[in-house]
């Protein structure tokens, strides 16, 4: 019986582990899109299309697309909505 919850609690600090440094990097991703964003729309807004994806596609780093590109899910959020 000892040996079953000390797994189990062994499991639990696991598993909240995992859990918050996920939260971290979720931080850190909203974090780093909130500050880019905004560089983004301006160049959007001076019709400068290609700055404005070259700087919502930067900080995405490796993607399943590849390095430096835009992912394919976020890349085009931002053209989406209306100015």
């Amino acid at each position: 019986m000892q040996e079953a919850v000390q797994q189990l609690t062994e499991s639990v600090a696991q598993i909240t582990g995992s859990y918050q440094k996920a939260q971290r990097k979720l931080k850190s991703k909203q974090q780093e899109l909130e500050q880019i964003e905004p560089r983004a729309l301006v160049a959007k807004q001076r019709g400068n299309e290609p700055a404005a994806r070259l700087a919502m596609g930067k900080p995405h780093g490796k993607t399943p697309s590849g390095p430096g590109k835009p992912h394919p899910r976020r890349g085009n959020f931002l053209w989406s909505r209306p100015i």
